[in-house]
């Protein structure tokens, strides 16, 4: 005999029950990063696109392409290509490059199919029309910032998708969406996909594969020439629309937009450009002026104040050229003045000594996250030691922090990214006088486990004071403008320090 019947009611509410939790045990986990068997089986399939004879102000391009549809069609970003007069698509697998025509095109989705001349024997990459999971992790797979040989790295889909991706349009702030509408290169509603994680310049064309190898979006942009911490890649799903798009019977029409992701170099690159930085490898990723819009700072009323401590107005600042170097795991963006010359490595570090006596020294380490308080402490030692390595290169004269240069502590973000960036600097009479100074400005950063220092060390340096005040009083002078001029190189390298940091994520 039942003691405790169940009421009609409870069985049809425990039935509901029944449904939903079969439903909620019925999914399975968010897709697993792609396995190195699967992502090594579709790097065969995997091109370095260089178009050459280009119009605009870079005459070369490097991307990425697959193998799509056949043996003899490759699939690429358009923007790699377009206005180009010669393109070749060589294959690591085959260790053979082969020429290639545009074939078919969507411009507004910035997609083209190229046509070899001859089957190459690869395997085309399955394409997966659906969007991805938020958390799903992705495969992109290209060649980065211009590189020699293929690599590989995962990224995360985010919640921004929704089951149809994101709209582009969405992730472009003000600026970059009156770009994008002066270039017409890209239809602001194109469906993207949202990613966390960094793809650089060279990803574009390249494929984002799932772990069964199934191609699911395309690299094509981001912000600040992936400087930025924000990036996006076509759904993959309009390569259906590309396979039936009118055949190219004109030449590609190219304007051109910071948007893009194809990198931009002489044709050939220099297999030496990347720089072993410690446990840190840094690539060139282009050239930039103060007077560059979208500039990457992660303090810009500390930019402002070294500005304003030389006087330099608007007008001068596109004087200022730097070149930006990344760091293409973490994202970290590092810049050393043009004038300084080429980063090379040195023992654990690297320099450039090209504007003696001002020499600079970068160094990335790895960090132990074991715990977050055991990471702290890590970064403090990493510090110390970077201090320790530059202080061995300093003249034996006593050093004092230069306040207006330096943080009180160091300053956090929400991202993980921290940093602390301090000035050193002593001072000694001279007969002519006008006083020397050393002078030692650093950046300390870190976030995840990767630690940067980054230094600046000015030795030597007479500081014209008397002719300096000619700038507060007369900032448009001929005696003013000799000053700023002899003062350049330490104001460079003063704000190429400050201007190293991580992209928010």
């Amino acid at each position: 005999m039942n003691l405790n019947p169940i009421s009609r009611t409870a069985q049809r509410r425990l039935g509901r029950m029944i449904v939903i939790l079969a439903a909620w045990l019925s999914v399975g986990p968010v897709d697993a990063a792609p396995s190195a068997d699967v992502v090594n089986a579709a790097k065969r399939s995997v091109g370095r696109i260089e178009a050459s004879g280009c119009s605009g102000d870079t005459p070369a391009r490097i991307g990425t392409g697959f193998v799509w549809l056949d043996g003899k069609t490759v699939l690429t970003a358009r923007h790699v290509v377009a206005g180009c007069n010669r393109i070749k698509v060589r294959f690591e697998a085959l260790n053979r490059s082969f020429d290639a025509q545009p074939l078919r095109q969507l411009a507004e989705q910035d997609l083209i199919s190229l046509q070899l001349p001859v089957q190459t024997g690869l395997p085309p990459l399955p394409v997966q029309e659906s969007v991805p999971s938020t958390d799903d992790i992705l495969a992109a797979i290209g060649y980065a910032l211009g590189a020699p040989t293929l690599d590989d790295k995962h990224l995360r889909v985010t919640s921004a998708n929704d089951r149809d991706g994101a709209r582009l349009r969405d992730l472009l702030n003000d600026s970059a969406r009156r770009e994008l509408a002066r270039s017409g290169e890209l239809d602001p509603d194109t469906r993207i996909i949202r990613l966390d994680g960094n793809l650089l310049p060279g990803h574009s064309g390249g494929p984002l594969i799932d772990s069964r190898g199934s191609v699911r979006a395309i690299g094509s942009g981001g912000l600040r020439s992936g400087a930025g911490g924000v990036v996006w890649a076509v759904l993959a799903r309009y390569a259906k629309d590309l396979a039936t798009a009118p055949i190219v019977t004109h030449p590609l029409a190219h304007q051109a937009t910071s948007l893009a992701f194809a990198y931009q170099t002489e044709l050939p690159d220099s297999r030496n450009a990347r720089v072993e930085c410690g446990d840190a490898v840094l690539t060139p990723a282009g050239r930039f002026t103060l007077a560059d819009g979208g500039l990457l700072t992660d303090d810009v009323a500390g930019l402002q104040q070294i500005l304003m401590m030389w006087q330099i107005g608007p007008d001068e600042l596109g004087t200022y050229a730097f070149q930006r170097y990344v760091d293409q795991e973490s994202g970290a963006s590092v810049a050393i003045p043009v004038r300084a010359g080429a980063l090379r490595s040195s023992g654990d570090t690297c320099v450039a000594d090209g504007m003696d006596p001002l020499t600079f020294v970068i160094q990335g380490r790895q960090l132990d996250q074991a715990a977050s308080f055991q990471r702290t402490l890590d970064v403090q030692q990493k510090s110390a030691e970077f201090e320790g390595a530059i202080n061995s290169r300093l003249p034996n004269r006593p050093f004092m922090i230069d306040p207006s240069l330096t943080y009180g502590a160091p300053q956090n973000r929400w991202d993980g990214f921290v940093v602390r960036r301090k000035g050193y600097a002593n001072q000694r009479p001279t007969f002519s006088g006008d006083p020397e100074a050393d002078v030692v400005f650093l950046t300390h950063m870190a976030r995840g486990d990767q630690y940067f220092g980054v230094a600046a060390i000015m030795l030597d340096l007479e500081v014209p004071y008397a002719a300096a005040q000619s700038c507060h009083f007369a900032p448009l002078s001929a005696q003013c403008r000799s000053v700023k001029d002899r003062m350049a190189p330490r104001l460079s390298s003063i704000v190429a320090v400050h201007l190293a940091t991580y992209p928010p994520l």
